[in-house]
């Protein structure tokens, strides 16, 4: 294959772009069907990329691709509106030889990304709309909250192990609670360096909780819009799922119909096994490690909430316990309550309890749930 340093107008042809951006310059390299072009580098605006290709092969059919990270998608959405094809990959996924890896360069990733999808080796990620990606992104922001949250909470947890300082029974009183922080404003009252430090994290985690409370006040709204009242609704019906967690789901599923099938839903959320299979060996090394981690994290944290109140998970839950630890068992749960999610998407259908008695209790405890943290955003 040779290589040339500028292109001529060409003939109808199909062009195949890398594009490997960075903040400052993108890298890019055109490979057409006889040449790979010299890469070069110019400034972060697909008008300009867009503009250099008209110039360079005015009568070509053009096909770009980068990889996904901080630049999001909005550079593909910029190409679909003007009906030029362009694709997000997984950077894990672009093939990558042994010398790619130990030599790798701006220029040889462009080259890389053009090179694949000159060969139909990447397969493109789901672009979402301009407001579906707003959406998702501002109920990301309350989970980056809550783990802030926690950060604080163990960070204070740590400063009063450290100073000697014993917690008090759950029991004898809830912690986090309004009772429970006025408690931890009154200690080191004879320390006032360690005063000073609570304090602060006092203040932090004060502030976080109201602006936690805002914004999930705020997506409770969302809730109850137009464009997602109804699939809510749906998913509140399964036990273990609130609105706030509905919405996650929402907002990160996007469209349950782009997965085809469970499997590929289960493959994205990450409640699927890694394998590793070679000649007559072949091993299973627990849940893989690609997923969608906000929501694996969350429909695991709802399948423990489900095992207590839908009594076909309950039982499903103490039959895995009898050959795995507790810890995978819920796995297993978690990939049950997945399925559920999917069947009452696809199928526009509320998941009903076969027990109505457990159905009523089910409903009593979430109340109590709920009245009990009414006033202060969970983890």
């Amino acid at each position: 294959m040779n290589t040339q340093s500028s292109g001529a107008a060409a003939s109808t042809q199909d062009v195949y772009v890398g594009l490997d951006w960075h903040k400052a310059r993108w890298k890019i390299c055109f490979i057409t069907n006889e040449h790979v072009h010299k890469p070069f580098s110019q400034d972060p605006d697909p008008a300009v990329l867009l503009g250099t290709l008209r110039r360079r092969f005015p009568a070509a059919t053009y096909h770009l691709a980068y990889e996904a990270g901080v630049a999001g998608t909005w550079i593909a959405r910029w190409f679909a509106e003007r009906a030029i094809d362009c694709i997000v990959v997984n950077p894990a996924d672009i093939p990558l030889s042994d010398k790619d890896q130990r030599q790798k360069t701006d220029t040889r990733d462009a080259r890389k990304i053009a090179e694949s999808l000159r060969s139909a080796a990447l397969v493109p990620l789901y672009v979402p709309s301009e407001q579906a990606e707003d959406d998702r992104q501002f109920v990301r922001t309350r989970a980056a909250l809550v783990k802030k949250q926690t950060r604080v909470k163990n960070q204070i947890k740590a400063l009063l192990a450290v100073s000697g300082t014993a917690l008090p029974p759950k029991g004898e009183m809830t912690h986090w609670t309004r009772r429970f922080i006025d408690w931890l404003d009154g200690l080191f009252a004879d320390r006032p360096r360690r005063r000073q430090e609570l304090a602060v994290y006092l203040e932090e985690l004060l502030w976080l909780r109201q602006r936690l409370l805002v914004l999930t006040r705020q997506i409770r709204q969302m809730a109850g819009t137009e464009l997602y009242s109804t699939r809510v609704a749906l998913l509140v019906s399964i036990p273990g799922i609130s609105t706030t967690g509905a919405m996650q789901l929402l907002s990160e599923l996007i469209d349950i119909r782009r997965f085809g099938n469970f499997n590929r839903l289960a493959s994205f959320v990450g409640l699927v096994p890694a394998t590793h299979s070679t000649g007559e060996r072949e091993r299973t090394m627990g849940i893989t490690p690609r997923s969608n981690y906000l929501l694996r994290a969350l429909v695991v944290e709802s399948s423990w909430v489900a095992i207590r109140l839908d009594p076909e998970l309950r039982t499903a839950f103490e039959t895995a316990c009898r050959r795995m630890p507790k810890n995978r068992a819920i796995v297993v749960i978690a990939r049950k309550l997945l399925s559920r999610v999917h069947h009452v998407l696809v199928h526009n259908e509320p998941y009903r309890i076969n027990n109505s008695a457990s159905q009523n209790a089910a409903r009593v405890t979430l109340s109590a749930h709920a009245s009990e943290n009414s006033s202060e955003a969970q983890d």
